[in-house]
């Protein structure tokens, strides 16, 4: 994952939303793929977590900022900050 990879992922998240991206359906449970990265998102019923991955780059400082844009997506689309309610990033070199 390139830089330019990285800020057209974070740009496309602000743009469109967790909800555009993934489509939602009531629950906030999704997977989908931004620019070569993978995102699954597990709501509150389940364990609460985000889940970043790309295919050549899974640390977490490279990550990170797409991270807290997909956070802050995600607190928009369920109307609280999702973080301080226990949402919680995973990055793909962690096990699921």
């Amino acid at each position: 994952m390139t830089w330019a990879d990285r800020t057209k992922a974070i740009e496309l998240i602000k743009q469109h939303g967790i909800d555009g991206l993934g489509g939602l359906d009531g629950c906030t449970c999704m997977c989908f793929r931004v620019q070569g990265i993978d995102v699954h998102i597990s709501c509150w019923k389940s364990d609460r977590h985000i889940w970043v991955k790309a295919d050549d780059e899974d640390t977490e400082e490279s990550l990170k900022p797409v991270a807290d844009a997909l956070m802050e997506s995600l607190s928009k689309v369920v109307g609280y900050d999702a973080r301080a309610e226990g949402f919680i990033v995973r990055y793909g070199h962690e096990k699921r």
